[in-house]
């Protein structure tokens, strides 16, 4: 599956980007992986992790927007990622 998503988001089209509201954060790290630092918005309903530098993660609040780019990858899986946006 791991070459299958990096051919999807290698190769995606032009992002769309929208306003979220955040409305969880959380920090996962182990051993044996890296620290992700995840800010949760919700999105029609479900809530969708977006991967955020440390930065990022320590400057935000739950409350607060962020700009998130939807892709429609090149193999058709959608997916969400924070926008560059936010820093324009």
């Amino acid at each position: 599956m791991f070459g299958l998503s990096v051919i999807n988001t290698s190769l995606s089209t032009e992002p769309e980007t929208y306003s979220y509201e955040v409305v969880e954060k959380d920090i996962q790290s182990g051993a044996r992986q890296i620290t992700r630092y995840i800010l949760t918005v919700e999105i029609n309903g479900k809530k969708i992790d977006i991967d955020v530098s440390n930065d990022v993660y320590y400057e935000k609040e739950i409350g607060d927007e962020i700009l998130v780019d939807y892709n429609q990858g090149a193999l058709g899986f959608a997916y969400y990622e924070f926008s560059q946006e936010n820093y324009n």
